[in-house]
């Protein structure tokens, strides 16, 4: 993983970082496997990165990524928008 851009945010307490990864001849990486490397080289826990991007084109093997690295975890509930629980479909009883 080699990091292009760190940008550090004066109004929220986090760090917009760049990253790209080359993968050639594998899939492209998950959200975990980036979440993982971006923390071991950034030396910070991964709970604290949220991934908003893995850009891959179709037969380069490169992705390149953008996230937001938190520097607490109370920043990080007040600012990302929490996900929607998807409801579940009733079933129709047997007619």
């Amino acid at each position: 993983m080699k990091i292009i851009s760190k940008h550090k945010s004066n109004l929220i307490d986090r760090t917009e970082v760049t990253a790209e990864l080359i993968h050639t001849g594998t899939p492209p990486p998950t959200t975990t496997e980036v979440k993982s490397q971006l923390a071991k080289s950034l030396n910070v826990d991964e709970n604290l990165i949220i991934i908003k991007l893995i850009d891959t084109k179709f037969g380069h093997g490169l992705s390149r990524v953008n996230a937001y690295v938190y520097n607490n975890i109370d920043e990080l509930k007040r600012t990302e928008v929490k996900q929607k629980k998807k409801k579940e479909k009733k079933q129709e009883a047997p007619k």
